[in-house]
């Protein structure tokens, strides 16, 4: 699983994928994350009541979030739980660039649907998560950078508090079944002040704020009960979501 981007040079916060089930799978799930990895999580958390686990730990340049429900199932790396605890200075937590990042997690994904439960399982719908970022020198810079990947002008020195959010469904034919992808697009700038906590409270850092264009995708296939997809349709389903959310990373809002 290779894939490339260009244009505008990404950094990627996270990434997820869901899945969601036609019939239980908890009790295969409460040790994915040491099959995937092959060793044990920092950390696990059961529910029994609400039939959930979760397993965390660190994975190549951030954090593995695996969380099981019943009938639902997300795989988690991100770079948010890296954050100080006692100090925060302002800066744009990532994982890396959004190729390798995409990268990391195509291996991943190939991991976790080689394990034999999933390849015996059947998906009604998958859906993929990304959040993204841009450094920029002031909110301007960002509206403008924004602007060249929306289908309108933001007027980038008189406005603030700008939020775009678009849906673009396609229609697609994948392993001789017709489905409609969601393509959810949401877009902003964001501002990063940082904070010093001491023992009085937390009082602002003398580090200047960071500003950055910011990019959250949700890229879905819409749900159908009439519809079901075996391990290698979902293989194929994944790769045609990433490569979405890659085409709007590139050409932006488009149908």
């Amino acid at each position: 699983m290779k894939t490339q981007t260009d244009s505008i040079e990404w950094s990627c916060e996270s990434l997820r994928i869901t899945f969601f089930l036609k019939s239980p799978f908890l009790d295969n799930s409460r040790d994915l994350w040491e099959t995937i990895v092959g060793e044990p999580p920092e950390n696990i958390q059961q529910n029994p009541k609400q039939q959930m686990s979760r397993e965390n730990g660190n994975y190549e340049n951030g954090e593995l979030i695996i969380s099981a429900l019943p009938f639902r199932i997300d795989i988690i790396y991100t770079s948010q739980s890296l954050r100080p605890q006692i100090a925060s200075l302002p800066v744009i937590y990532s994982l890396g660039d959004i190729d390798n990042s995409i990268n990391t997690f195509n291996n991943l994904t190939r991991k976790i649907l080689s394990i034999e439960p999933f390849r015996v399982t059947n998906f009604p719908r998958i859906a993929l998560g990304m959040i993204l970022n841009k450094d920029v020198k002031s909110r301007s810079e960002g509206y403008q950078l924004i602007s060249s990947l929306l289908p309108f002008n933001i007027d980038s020195e008189n406005s603030s508090d700008f939020l775009y959010q678009i849906n673009r469904p396609r229609e697609q034919i994948i392993s001789k079944q017709t489905i409609i992808i969601n393509r959810l697009s949401k877009w902003s700038v964001s501002l990063t002040k940082g904070l010093i906590i001491n023992a009085d409270g937390s009082i602002p850092s003398s580090e200047p704020d960071i500003f950055s264009a910011r990019l959250e995708l949700d890229i879905n296939t819409v749900p159908n009960n009439e519809l079901s997809f075996d391990v290698k349709s979902v293989e194929n389903i994944y790769l045609t979501l990433v490569n979405f959310g890659i085409e709007i990373t590139k050409k932006g809002d488009i149908k």
